[in-house]
């Protein structure tokens, strides 16, 4: 029996070796992938490239902008006329969003940060199981779609990407710590946020374990004194026995990262 799968996801595989690119080509098909093979540098520049015929436009044309249509990018780092992190950093230089994941030998820790650096979101290192790639595929698309670059709330924006906040079209002062969580709102805009959850990814992701819910409410406290007018609607509600939120329940809609 035939089975159409809509909206399928296009990936574009870089590697050199053959039998390994078939491979794992093989295998993501058969996850319901739209997968293209490049086997070198200069065949994926091409791939990666605008297309400028009419005729090949809509082809080319990916959702949100993205060059060349594809959703995620799996680069191999040693290729044989070229490096995988530079693809990812061109790629980059050209405001893609799609996320990138790295496939190579190479181990260690100064490896890992040299790909993330480079623009690379993820780092698998050979040889891997293929269940494990498959799952990091999924995370990484599941992120991705999650994407937004700014949120505009009333007369405040808090632009993701350059990681700056204006209120009446005014730069605000922001600690780190501030933007962190007014990000991690942001990000969430309309839902409910526990201060267990704000406490995980603002503060114990970066490694302070000595804290606790108190200083979330100071930090909100602080936002709202920075960021909200007297008289007009809050911009961060608290929810009774959960912890806070940006916006309504039906909030505006994020402008989608392009």
């Amino acid at each position: 029996m035939a089975v159409e799968i809509e909206n399928r996801h296009h990936l574009l595989l870089v590697e050199d070796e053959t039998k390994v690119a078939r491979s794992i080509a093989k295998g993501l098909r058969e996850e319901g992938y739209e997968v293209t093979v490049a086997e070198s540098a200069r065949e994926a520049t091409a791939l990666l490239e605008p297309v400028r015929t009419a005729g090949a436009a809509a082809s080319a044309a990916a959702p949100g902008g993205q060059p060349g249509g594809y959703d995620l990018l799996i680069l191999d780092w040693m290729l044989p006329d070229g490096d995988g992190l530079v693809l990812a950093r061109r790629y980059r230089a050209r405001a893609a969003t799609a996320p990138i994941l790295i496939l190579t030998a190479k181990d260690a820790v100064s490896d890992r940060v040299t790909a993330l650096d480079s623009g690379a979101d993820d780092y698998l290192v050979k040889p891997f199981a293929f269940a494990e790639l498959v799952a990091r595929v999924r995370a990484l698309l599941r992120r991705s779609q999650g994407k937004v670059a700014s949120v505009r709330i009333g007369d405040v924006e808090i632009d993701l990407i350059d990681r700056v906040v204006r209120r009446e079209g005014q730069p605000v002062v922001l600690t780190a710590k501030e933007f962190a969580v007014l990000a991690y709102l942001a990000r969430h805009i309309g839902r409910p946020v526990s201060r267990p959850e704000l406490l995980e990814q603002a503060w114990t992701a970066g490694g302070e374990i000595s804290v606790t819910a108190n200083v979330v409410d100071a930090v909100i406290v602080k936002l709202r004194s920075k960021l909200e007018s007297v008289g007009a609607p809050p911009l961060i509600s608290t929810v009774f026995r959960v912890g806070y939120m940006l916006g309504e329940r039906v909030a505006e809609a994020p402008v989608a990262a392009k």
